[in-house]
Parts: C-alpha cells; sequence; structure tokens
C-alpha cells in the first residue's frame, strides 16, 4: 500500500480531531469530494476503509488504512507526552508566545473557544506544577469552573465550595503559562490548595519557574 504523509496545525482540541478523522462513514457529509465511504476492516490498532471520490473529470476509488495511535508517547523537552497531550502543548506554546507579542505591543487579543485545550492542559498539569518543583501535590485537586469567550462554562474537578478557582477561561491559561500573576486577575480563587497552585502554576515542561511579579503583565 501507497504510503502518503501530510501534517497541519488545526485549532481544534487533538481528542476532537482523532474522532473526526476516524469518523470515516461519515465522510460523504461534509468531505465535498467524498461520495461514498466503506470500512474494510476495524480494529483496536487500525482502521482500513474504501473511499469512492468525485472532482471535475476524476472519479475513482481507493483504500485507506489509518493507524491509530491516541497514546503514543512522543519525546519533546521534559517528559515523554501521549500524542493528544503534545499536539495540547504545541498549541498551547503558540498561543502563549503568540500573547507575548500582544502584550509587547500592548494590543487587545480576540481569543475564541479554542483555547480550551490550553484550560484543560493547566488543569491536567495541577500535580505535575508541585513534583516538578520537588514538592508534594495537594491531596485534594481543586474544582475548576471558567467562563468561556463565548459565554459557555468549562469545569473540572468535582464542586467544592472550599477549594475552587472560578472566573474567566482566558485569565486561567494566562495564568497557567505564566503571562500573568494570579494577582493581576480578577480569578476567584478559595482555599490553599488552590491558592498554593496559582501561584507556582506551570502547564509547560521544562525547569520550575516563577510567574511575572505582580503588575509586570498587567495592562
Amino acid at each position: 500500500m501507497r504510503e502518503i504523509k501530510r501534517s497541519a496545525l488545526v485549532a481544534q482540541p487533538p481528542a476532537r480531531m482523532f474522532a473526526l478523522i476516524n469518523d470515516i462513514e461519515r465522510y460523504p457529509q461534509f468531505v465535498p469530494w467524498v461520495t461514498k465511504a466503506r470500512i474494510e476492516s476495524r480494529t483496536a490498532e487500525e482502521i482500513v476503509a474504501t473511499l469512492s471520490v468525485k472532482r471535475g473529470a476524476l472519479h475513482t476509488e481507493f483504500t485507506t488504512r489509518n493507524v491509530l495511535e491516541p497514546d503514543t508517547r512522543i519525546g519533546w523537552v521534559g517528559p515523554l507526552m501521549g500524542a493528544r497531550t503534545f499536539a495540547s502543548a504545541r498549541l498551547m506554546e503558540v498561543w502563549a508566545h503568540g500573547q507575548d507579542i500582544y502584550d509587547l505591543l500592548r494590543r487587545q487579543r480576540v481569543h475564541h473557544d479554542r483555547i480550551r485545550a490550553i484550560a484543560e492542559l493547566g488543569v491536567r498539569t495541577f500535580s505535575f506544577t508541585f513534583t516538578n518543583r520537588g514538592l508534594k501535590p495537594p491531596g485534594s485537586k481543586p474544582h475548576v469552573r471558567l467562563v468561556a469567550p463565548s459565554g459557555s462554562t468549562w469545569e473540572w474537578n468535582p464542586p467544592d465550595d472550599a477549594n475552587h478557582i472560578a472566573g474567566s477561561a482566558i485569565e486561567f491559561c494566562h495564568v497557567v503559562t505564566q503571562g500573568r500573576n494570579i494577582l493581576d486577575t480578577r480569578l476567584d480563587v478559595v482555599g490553599e490548595a488552590a491558592s498554593q497552585w496559582m501561584s507556582i502554576a506551570q502547564c509547560f515542561a521544562g525547569r520550575p519557574s516563577d510567574p511575572p511579579a505582580p503588575g509586570e503583565r498587567s495592562w
């Protein structure tokens, strides 16, 4: 079988893209030039399917094999990462360094719900923030309740009135990427574990890094 490799940077959560690419039966509904899609075989490791395509004078069909590796560990700076986490981390880096430029130029930035992948990465790296500094993570993870740019609500971990973080998803992403000091945000931080986390939150790999001083990136 001929092998074709393509890559693209897509501003969508990795899990969503993984599901979309493997939803082959529905290709005719959202891929304009695919007229039919037939699954030849499906296992936990791969999907083999035949696609009928029609584009201009071209009318043919071909067989494709999708190798399923959602949890493949990928080497990078710091610990090995699963494919989904790896993609989220690269998206986070592009967003965070892009914010550095906006801050330098003192320009307002328009944000979209695509930052959910960054917020989720921030939540998932709760324990890493502490272990990366040689600290023991608090036993209870704070409840995180954020308002997305669209106005919808995102939540992680069980509700806890005594241990939670609530507020803007944009500000939360600024804090976990260390673009803002927690004191320069309007996030509602309640509880010792939540307060300690937000004071040193770090969702990126590498040596422990401190957030900017209060007021340094606030404008």
